[in-house]
């Protein structure tokens, strides 16, 4: 038999850029669990890790194409951006705390483990 458990979990929206194939301009949820959705679902501690891997950015190079979805696409020329990659994952932390002020509870994302030759999760 199956059991579920559900509770409403309070979130707020950032401005974020995806680099998939492009650069997107998007309005990323951020909840007070640490959950953030950049087109996947990562933790609050992965954010950190998708900047370094690219897929989430802070800034589009000169001469880049920026989408922005229903408005169009514009090439970037002689650009201000606010966030390094540093100040971005401090800006997160500071929203997920805005809202869950002793961060507790947060969302851990299970890794697999490799135990007698089957994959656990």
């Amino acid at each position: 038999m199956q059991v579920y458990y559900k509770r409403l979990i309070e979130g707020i929206t950032t401005a974020a850029i995806i680099q998939n194939g492009g650069y997107h301009f998007v309005h990323m949820s951020v909840y007070e669990d640490g959950t953030i959705d950049c087109w996947k679902r990562i933790s609050i501690d992965e954010t950190a890790e998708q900047l370094k891997k690219g897929w989430l950015v802070t800034s589009v190079p000169e001469g880049g194409r920026l989408s922005i979805h229903g408005l169009g696409a514009f090439t970037v020329k002689n650009a201000c951006w606010n966030f390094s990659n540093e100040s971005y994952v401090e800006h997160i932390y500071g929203l997920v705390k805005n809202m869950n002020k002793e961060m507790i509870g947060l969302f851990q994302k299970r890794r697999n483990k490799r135990q007698n030759g089957k994959s656990t999760m």
